[in-house]
This record gives structure tokens, sequence and C-alpha cells, in this order.
């Protein structure tokens, strides 16, 4: 799975070949589900608030819900990009 839907967006990640893992898909939809909507400021911002949760309590914690175990580690730099694909992202200075 390459393809990321965020609300009514399909993030294509076919590009990004870094990503070996549907885990690791899974974790970049977990982390914008909870992080990118709650973050003000820029790009770097959300990455390190992102980068601070997973490890000050792992990557269940990017979760909403009690998850199965299947979020596998990311880069900051698949993160970013996955950001970067998001057509409708708007960030406020």
């Amino acid at each position: 799975m390459r393809t990321l839907t965020y609300g009514e967006n399909d993030i294509d990640l076919t590009a990004v070949e870094q990503l070996v893992e549907h885990g690791q898909v899974e974790a970049i939809g977990q982390a914008m589900a909870e992080r990118v909507r709650v973050v003000s400021g820029d790009i770097k911002g959300i990455i390190d608030e992102v980068e601070r949760v997973i490890g000050e309590s792992g990557l269940d914690a990017l979760a909403s819900r009690p998850h199965p175990g299947n979020l596998a580690y990311f880069r900051p730099q698949e993160l970013a990009a996955a950001i970067n694909r998001l057509r409708t992202l708007r960030i406020a200075g």
C-alpha cells in the first residue's frame, strides 16, 4: 500500500521509495491524523512533535484508539514527504 487517505484526500507515496512496509504508511497516517491538525507552525514543528511523542511513548501513542501493533517506525523525512504531498494543507504562521 503506497496510498494514504487523509480525510477526503489520497496521498500518493509511490515515489517515497524508503517506505518499505505497510506499517510505516499506517504509522504516518496515524501521525498525520492525530498531530497535523493540532500543531500550529511549520512542518518542522509538526515533525518535531511527532518525534517527541514517539520518543517518549512509542509508536502506539500515535493511534487514537488501541492499535493491534502493526505500526512500523518511519524516518522524519518520510513524514515530511507525506505532508508535502497533501495538496489541501494550509499552514498559518
